[in-house]
């Protein structure tokens, strides 16, 4: 098994959140005491497209089919991310007791598919937030992919993606991206992270890796954000 080097940033550097489910949804509480939307409202709320096709799935299998198999996704997600979370700060036992096979090969698959490309583990689960685009969450992982610092996300889908079905998570990356480098800003410390790295795990047995140059969605992101506050 390969060894993950660790390179963990100063806790003073990215302070704790508090996730705080409401009525209103879910916000998060920063140490500053400002209330944000959560990343994946946002990203939710400026893409009506998402929620007409979900719909839309629902109607073509029936509502009760859908629920079963999004509830099946959620805690193959969950359980996925548990493990992989323990796999990359080097667990010997980061595989779980499970008898889904569907869910250990999948998790195998994605840990064999990292291995040769991922290092210098700097934050994994990373809360953050931004003051200026006032939205808080989550993000798998700040580490180098080939060498190039970057917001790694890993995700689980029962069949491949292509690559236009997947422009929200390259969103959500830059998001983080550019929330690692303002909190990096306050303190001077001149961080720069370039890259997002989609991980994909999925049920039929592939594994697919998308990277794109988070640059490349600030024009979207801008407009997002001006559509979210107007």
């Amino acid at each position: 098994m390969k060894l993950f080097t660790q390179r963990p940033i100063s806790k003073d550097l990215f302070k704790p959140i508090q996730r705080v489910d409401g009525p209103m949804g879910r916000k998060y509480q920063t140490p500053d005491g400002h209330f944000y939307d959560s990343v994946t409202s946002f990203i939710s709320k400026t893409n009506p497209k998402k929620d007409d096709g979900i719909l839309a799935w629902k109607k073509r299998i029936g509502f009760a089919e859908a629920a079963k198999i999004s509830k099946y996704s959620l805690d193959f997600g969950t359980k996925m991310h548990a493990m992989m979370e323990a796999r990359v700060v080097n667990s010997d036992e980061w595989l779980l007791d499970d008898s889904d096979e569907v869910l250990i090969q999948t998790t195998k698959n994605l840990e064999q598919t990292i291995e040769p490309h991922l290092d210098n583990i700097l934050m994994s689960e990373c809360q953050l937030y931004s003051d200026k685009m006032r939205l808080a969450g989550t993000t798998d992982l700040l580490a180098t992919w080939d060498g190039v610092l970057s917001i790694i996300d890993f995700k689980n889908s029962r069949e491949p993606k292509k690559l236009e079905w997947i422009n929200d998570y390259f969103l959500q990356g830059t998001v983080y991206a550019r929330m690692v480098e303002e909190a990096c800003d306050k303190t001077k410390l001149s961080i720069k992270v370039p890259q997002v790295v989609i991980v994909i795990g999925c049920h039929t047995g592939e594994t697919q890796v998308f990277k794109v140059n988070s640059e490349k969605y600030m024009d979207e992101l801008n407009t997002r954000l001006e559509l979210f506050y107007k």
